[in-house]
């Protein structure tokens, strides 16, 4: 009987991990899709009328106070980021979670390296209505926007993958994507970014992010199917 019921445990995770894999490949070329159409859009400069308008906007309700705080959270991004990655993954080490912990440490290094490339493949300059930030490098996508999404992504599905609480997972869902959000807005503000470049670096970043957990996932599969079978 415990036979019985191990092999039926095993066949059910078996279909979930299957179910979430194809769910992720779909996700995951949606993304793709919308990040190609929008480049051709973009390399069109069929957006260029919108961003400048959206970057207008924004700009109106720029004050002291507000440049300040939005300064603060586009500085935020680094030093924090790097802190919350080390403490992350010395917690999983120490809960001998070492897959984890590798994908915490490779997932946004590589984004990071991912970006550059992007940027240096479309070769596209900064905006130059009234920056507050002097930048040299290339526009497109949004970097701080890709890799704070796929490092904070990382951390609320972790959040729920290890607790199971739904109250503490929503939070912390609510919390990232917040957070996310505020990143983008104050690269916009800042005069570094359009708001195509934005959302461009989330589109990626959501590629990427769903690449790294269906790698995760195929992998998890290919075991339990190997099990299921012995």
């Amino acid at each position: 009987m415990k036979k019985f019921l191990s092999i039926v445990n095993k066949t059910t995770l078996t279909r979930i991990l299957f179910i979430e894999i194809t769910a992720g490949l779909i996700f995951n070329v949606a993304f793709l899709l919308l990040f190609i159409f929008l480049t051709q859009d973009v390399l069109e400069k069929e957006v260029l009328f919108y961003d400048q308008a959206i970057s207008s906007a924004i700009y109106s309700f720029r004050t002291p106070l507000l440049t300040t705080v939005m300064s603060t959270i586009t500085n935020l991004t680094d030093i924090p980021a790097g802190i919350i990655l080390s403490l992350l993954m010395v917690l999983l080490l120490i809960r001998k979670h070492k897959k984890e912990a590798l994908i915490f440490s490779l997932s946004p290094m590589i984004g990071g390296i991912l970006n550059y490339i992007l940027k240096i493949i479309f070769h596209l300059p900064r905006p130059n209505i009234s920056p507050l930030e002097a930048l040299n490098d290339f526009t497109y996508p949004s970097g701080h926007a890709m890799n704070n999404l796929v490092l904070y992504g990382l951390l609320a599905f972790y959040t729920f993958h290890f607790t199971k609480n739904k109250p503490l997972s929503i939070l912390s869902m609510f919390i990232a994507v917040i957070w996310i959000c505020l990143i983008g807005f104050s690269r916009i503000y800042l005069g570094v970014h359009y708001f195509s470049d934005v959302m461009a670096g989330y589109l990626v970043g959501f590629w990427w992010l769903i690449t790294v957990l269906l790698v995760d996932k195929t992998i998890s599969l290919s075991k339990e199917v190997k099990r299921l079978h012995e």
